[in-house]
């Protein structure tokens, strides 16, 4: 059984991100770790081998036409603030998210150029179409690359876009998002171990644009 956390907070300082926004599309992946926290994906990365893991979806395979891939997703896995259980249904519409006009998603290119569409097949089960073959797909769907977090759609379609003091659309993942001070911090709370069970500190992270000062600040126990 995994320890748990030797602490009850982990303060993460960094440079001030050039884009701040609680809206995923709208952050370049440079500055991803903003929501990070709070979303998973449908594969995991391994980090000791830096393997590919089940995350989201417990299996996935290329169909013989070799531009398709099908992936089986695990039952029982929670949105935050009580907004039901992730399934397939909330899948299709992140494509059409990263690929919307004016987005700095890093992804953006190849779900625009490769990616075709999600097709629902059960609440467990979904296609991914290409418009052609691509070896970097899985990299795509999961952890490796990043950017296709998984939210739920029934909160996007209450929120939309989402400003600095607007909420993000909840994910699955250990950390839940509770505030943004622009220009200072995110905080979020650790809620579960999210769908790969992992566990950790409640988590702060902090970007303040003074670099040294910041971490003076820090280490004299200033927050």
């Amino acid at each position: 059984m995994a320890a748990g956390p030797k602490g009850n907070r982990l303060v993460f300082v960094t440079e001030l991100p050039t884009q701040e926004s609680n809206t995923k599309r709208m952050i370049a992946t440079p500055w991803g770790w903003q929501l990070g926290p709070m979303y998973e994906s449908l594969i995991g990365v391994d980090a000791d081998n830096g393997k590919r893991i089940p995350q989201l979806a417990k299996s996935w395979k290329l169909e013989p036409d070799g531009m398709s891939w099908r992936f089986q997703l695990k039952k029982g896995v929670q949105f935050h603030k009580g907004y039901g259980e992730f399934t397939a249904k909330d899948l299709p519409h992140a494509i059409d998210e990263a690929r919307k006009t004016g987005s700095h998603a890093g992804i953006f290119g190849f779900w625009t150029t490769v990616a075709d569409k999600a097709e629902v097949v059960g609440d467990y089960e979904v296609v991914y179409k290409l418009k052609q073959p691509d070896s970097t797909f899985l990299d795509y769907v999961g952890e490796q690359v990043g950017g296709m977090d998984v939210h739920s759609k029934k909160h996007l379609d209450e929120v939309g876009d989402s400003n600095l003091q607007g909420q993000p659309p909840v994910g699955t993942g250990p950390y839940q998002y509770r505030e943004r001070t622009q220009g200072s911090n995110i905080i979020y709370d650790r809620v579960h171990g999210g769908a790969a069970g992992r566990r950790g500190a409640h988590r702060h992270a902090a970007h303040r644009p003074d670099g040294a000062g910041a971490e003076a600040k820090l280490q004299g126990g200033h927050r």
